[in-house]
């Protein structure tokens, strides 16, 4: 399905746009004309597929390339980047949220990779990584996410293109980060 490229997130749009199709008063789009309506929906893919953890590092090259091109936002004339990067850093960003909160979170997700190698090992494959229950402890897991993915992430968008006092979910990071290392 779509290619073994972004499964998940093209089977997600895609499900987004059929509901759309499907329900008129969910139709997000009857009120732009047929132009309109296109790059919309062109902009709505492009950014949802900046959530696939496999073009992580591309778009934060990317990202990083136009603010040091470009620092000033109002010179961008193709803001679709910006997008992209806002969407992704809100979809990464659970371990800047109150810990209660993100810990919850984190330990759906691990149980999601977890359950995700129990069937990859039940039919004979080799267990993705990250996806072996008896090897899995949450609180590294948490922090090589934060450390790997978050951290650079998080501080690039927030020191070039975010106002200083809007930082207080980066700090929370810095308490979740605390919080794991004392866990593990």
């Amino acid at each position: 399905m779509y290619n073994d490229k972004s499964v998940n997130e093209n089977f997600h749009i895609a499900r987004a746009f059929a509901i759309a199709r499907e329900s008129p008063d969910l139709d997000i789009f009857s009120g732009f004309s047929v132009d309109d309506q296109k790059q919309i929906r062109k902009l709505m893919i492009e950014t949802v597929l900046s959530t696939d953890m496999a073009v992580h590092f591309d778009l934060l090259n990317r990202f990083t390339s136009q603010v040091d091109a470009k620092p000033d936002l109002s010179e961008w004339t193709d803001r679709t980047l910006l997008y992209q990067m806002l969407v992704h850093l809100a979809d990464i960003a659970n371990p800047s949220r109150p810990f209660h909160l993100a810990r919850g979170w984190a330990e759906r997700v691990i149980e999601e990779f977890c359950d995700q190698g129990d069937r990859e090992a039940a039919i004979g494959l080799p267990v993705s990584a990250m996806c072996n229950r008896t090897a899995m402890n949450m609180p590294r897991a948490q922090l090589g996410f934060i450390n790997i993915f978050l951290k650079v992430s998080g501080w690039l968008f927030c020191t070039n293109l975010a106002h200083p006092g809007r930082q207080i979910g980066w700090q929370r990071c810095r308490g979740c980060l605390s919080s794991c290392s004392q866990d593990g």
